[in-house]
């Protein structure tokens, strides 16, 4: 075969040139059907005269293609992956810096709908506007961003923005000189209120004489509500500042403040007038500046507010939340909508008399925490892949998938995590080669080992390994480590890639268990600014692991490894392309609803969790007879021999066992209707087996415990 090997890499070579012609063609809005045809029948005959020369040198194929650098693919060729957001959280594209959120509602454009204002923070008085004030227009398509040139450009606060570093804004709209039009009250947590009359649709800051709280003293994170109070026709405010919420009554355009009793610590208080109980006059809604996440309700009899238990009040919300109010899904009733210290907004239904929490994704995962980072893997051996999420508080939480169900499991045999005072990320492969699945968490400042020791199910298997017998204790000395194992220089064992804190990536190559620096790294010019988190998969299924990287400003970027080399995929090449995932995101691969394509979890540090379902349409150069449905195979899961049962083979037949990555790991030639196959030197997890002749062909999922 030695002698006919140049010409064996040529025909490899030239079969992934015109794979990936394809793909680009497949990819485009106007196609050639006569050039795709003609690069189909150039595929297979490509695909005939490998299988002829791996004949002719009886050496199995594995064998011929790791001597040619290369793994050929199963022969379908897919069009450029894609990714559906399944999930319909209106907010789901809004979020602001991470620091705190102020929602208000209001129909802006009087079209009879309530659009949507994000208060934020300002750093700068150019740009200001932009930065601090975010309008969103409730249209059919949802709520869209939109123009804030009619608010000043230095929002009335100029002086303020050349002292501070950054301020946060609060705002709240009413007709305050009763001209019919809506004007702008912005509280800032400096300690300062000012009013922006609407003149003719052009906002503009009122300074002393006309500002209704001229003269008034303001402590710090002023949080404006202003509303008919009293029931006398004008404007009134509740407004939180200091430690705790301040009332002022309108007389005649003059503001008065009056003693305003709370029975509770209203600290940082985030006051919201709105009519909850529908009788006509404003309620009063308080979030509290604790960590939390608390809400207090005063209800509005006859002008006086009595504080109450209310259904608000059992709502779980996040730390520092500032509610606010619209029928988001046009049942007739008030939703609640809150912001918090993290820039998110979180939406509860209200269902009856009870608010229920609306997850950003289609699965109804909630997140526990913040800083949300997901795992898939197979934990309860039945075949399809369960869902771990480490978090900001180094806890690990278990979903259960069943029949794509994912469910949120507390009576587990998971370990606690050491340290529990840092964010954690887990990853479950064989570290120690013994055919069971270790686990491996990054944290604030090292890499934690957890060894599976058990001899069954029912044993608690973790046990964490000491920094002796810890192979990741002390290789990295950057913080809030993001690790990723894989099989990057294909020696057969599971080398180290590492993100931080701090944008950059590092290398550490696996020598018999002992992981080392790579002085020439591949990845040392990486550097994506913060907090990444990489991965390494197969993305083209050419053989070879491609990398994966998410930021810290909500991005996914993808490097095509070609040969060695790195080409970032831009634009419409990348998948990730179109999703913003707003702040400090780490992803995980798995084919979640069971087709044989690897779906996407990502969680970020702002309690989001985003379900990406892979709906790539594939495009077959393979004609053969699909009777994956005539075909059995069992047991499955199976522990060391699996048995296959093709009555429709009346030839020789092949059986190829790939991994999701789509490398070869197992192939077996046989004759007749029956065969069995030995699974036993692999390691515990989800492959993909395919048993094909000349004319049909079947792909069946497996797994192995």
């Amino acid at each position: 075969m030695k002698r006919n090997l140049p010409t064996f890499r040529k025909l490899v070579i030239q079969y992934r040139y015109y794979k990936r012609k394809l793909d680009r063609l497949t990819t485009k809005d106007h196609r050639s059907r006569q050039k795709i045809s003609w690069i189909k029948k150039r595929i297979v005959r490509l695909r005939s005269k490998i299988d002829t020369y791996i004949e002719r040198g009886k050496m199995a194929k594995k064998v011929a293609m790791v001597a040619a650098g290369v793994a050929i693919a199963p022969l379908v060729t897919t069009a450029q992956t894609e990714y559906t957001l399944r999930g319909d959280h209106p907010f789901a594209h809004i979020a602001g810096p991470q620091d705190q959120s102020s929602p208000v509602f209001v129909d802006f454009d009087e079209d009879g709908d309530r659009d949507l204002f994000l208060f934020i923070e300002a750093d700068s008085k150019s740009g200001a506007r932009e930065e601090a004030i975010r309008y969103y227009e409730n249209t059919d398509n949802g709520f869209v961003r939109g123009s804030v040139s009619q608010f000043p450009e230095d929002i009335g606060y100029p002086i303020l923005l050349d002292s501070a570093t950054f301020i946060n804004m609060a705002g709240s709209f009413a007709d305050f000189d009763e001209d019919g039009d809506l004007d702008l009250f912005l509280g800032a947590d400096y300690g300062d209120l000012r009013y922006l009359t609407n003149n003719d649709g052009v906002f503009e800051a009122v300074i002393g004489e006309g500002d209704p709280f001229d003269g008034f003293t303001f402590a710090a994170d002023v949080v404006p509500a202003m509303g008919d109070v009293d029931g006398d026709g004008d404007v009134d405010a509740f407004i939180g500042h200091g430690d705790t919420l301040h009332l002022y009554i309108n007389d005649g355009g003059v503001m008065s403040e009056v003693p305003f009793a709370v029975q509770d610590d209203a600290d940082d208080a985030a006051p919201s007038l709105i009519d909850i109980d529908n009788d006509g006059d404003l309620d009063l809604v308080v979030g509290i500046g604790n960590k939390y996440g608390e809400l207090l309700f005063f209800e509005n009899v006859d002008g006086n507010y009595d504080q109450k238990e209310h259904p608000l009040t059992d709502v779980s919300v996040l730390p520092d939340p500032r509610p606010a109010f619209a029928d988001v899904d046009g049942d007739g009733d008030l939703d609640l909508i809150t912001g918090n210290d993290e820039g998110s907004l979180m939406l509860y239904n209200l269902n009856e008399s009870a608010y229920e929490e609306k997850a950003f994704n289609s699965l109804n995962l909630l997140a526990e925490d913040n800083g949300l980072a997901p795992e898939f893997f197979d934990y309860d051996d039945d075949g399809d892949v369960d869902l771990f999420m480490g978090t900001a508080d180094g806890n690990l939480l278990y979903y259960e998938n069943t029949d794509g169900a994912l469910a949120l499991k507390t009576n587990n045999d998971l370990p606690e995590i050491a340290d529990t005072s840092s964010s954690s990320v887990p990853i479950f492969t064989d570290i120690d080669s013994d055919g069971d699945a270790d686990l491996v968490v990054g944290h604030y400042s090292g890499i934690l080992l957890y060894e599976n020791t058990a001899s069954g199910r029912d044993a608690a298997p973790y046990v964490l390994a000491d920094s002796l017998d810890n192979p990741f204790h002390g290789l990295s000395t950057m913080n809030n480590l993001v690790p990723t194992l894989a099989d990057f220089d294909a020696d057969g064992d599971l080398d180290l890639l590492v993100g931080n804190k701090y944008g950059t990536l590092e290398y550490f190559v696996n020598n018999d268990g002992t992981y080392e620096a790579v002085a020439d790294s591949p990845f040392a010019e990486f550097d994506v600014g913060g907090y990444s988190a990489p991965s390494l998969d197969d993305i083209d299924a050419d053989g070879d692991l491609d990398l994966t990287i998410a930021n810290s400003v909500g991005r996914v970027n993808i490097w095509e490894n070609d040969e060695g080399d790195f080409k970032r995929l831009l634009e419409d090449e990348n998948p990730f392309h179109d999703f913003n995932f707003h702040d400090d995101v780490i992803l995980s691969r798995g084919d979640l609803d069971g087709d044989g394509d690897l779906d996407v979890i990502v969680g970020n540090d702002i309690h989001m969790i985003f379900y990406l379902e892979n709906t790539t349409s594939s495009v077959s150069t393979d004609d053969r007879q699909d009777v994956s449905q005539e075909t059995n195979v069992f047991p499955n899961p199976v522990t060391h021999t699996v048995q296959i049962e093709a009555a429709w083979n009346e030839r020789e037949a092949l059986i190829e066992v790939f991994d999701f990555q789509g490398r070869l790991l197992r192939e077996q030639k046989f004759f007749g209707t029956t065969e069995r196959l030995d699974l036993s030197t692999l390691p515990s997890g989800t492959y993909q087996m395919r048993i094909s002749n000349r004319e049909r062909k079947a792909v069946k999922g497996i797994f192995k415990k």
